[in-house]
């Protein structure tokens, strides 16, 4: 790899906010995932939309581009994962980046909301897409998740 570094140019979470549930919760599900002390500079878009069978749902969406930020929010939600989600998301790492090289991780929106940080792949659950700068190889990529800490520590065997 050369030894030029890769950052993270944007952080993009979204929750969908369904008729039955409180938006002000799902709200404080998407902040649980921000440091607190960061969460006052957080704007949240909300959009209205309609389901399928004309129900109201509320999206909820958060951009995150500041820099400072950016590192901030990386080392709060992996400091936060479990190795067993990091496991996981080694895993099936390969579903979870497209050919952008944008990792997506989605996190249980009831564990959220109640401070804990759980990879999900059910439909209630807050999307985070994690967007990289000039990164092209997918060995790159996770050599950088390694180094932010949403992989678990390559096992290197002599």
């Amino acid at each position: 790899m050369s030894s030029r570094k890769f950052t993270v140019s944007e952080i993009k979470f979204e929750a969908f906010s369904h008729a039955t549930e409180d938006p002000q919760k799902v709200e404080k599900a998407i902040l649980n995932l921000i440091p607190e002390d960061s969460q006052m500079n957080i704007k949240i878009m909300k959009s209205r939309v309609e389901g399928y069978y004309g129900n109201p749902i509320l999206i909820l969406k958060v951009v995150i581009r500041d820099k400072d930020l950016i590192k901030r929010v990386i080392e709060y939600i992996a400091s936060r994962m479990d190795s067993l989600d990091k496991k996981f998301l080694e895993s099936t790492f390969d579903l979870r980046v497209n050919k952008s090289k944008n990792l997506y991780m989605r996190f249980d929106k009831d564990d959220a909301y109640s401070g804990k940080l759980t990879l999900s792949d059910s439909s209630d659950v807050i999307k985070v897409t994690i967007s990289f700068s000039s990164i092209r190889r997918k060995d790159d990529l996770i050599k950088v998740c390694r180094e932010l800490g949403f992989l678990p520590a390559s096992q290197i065997r002599s």
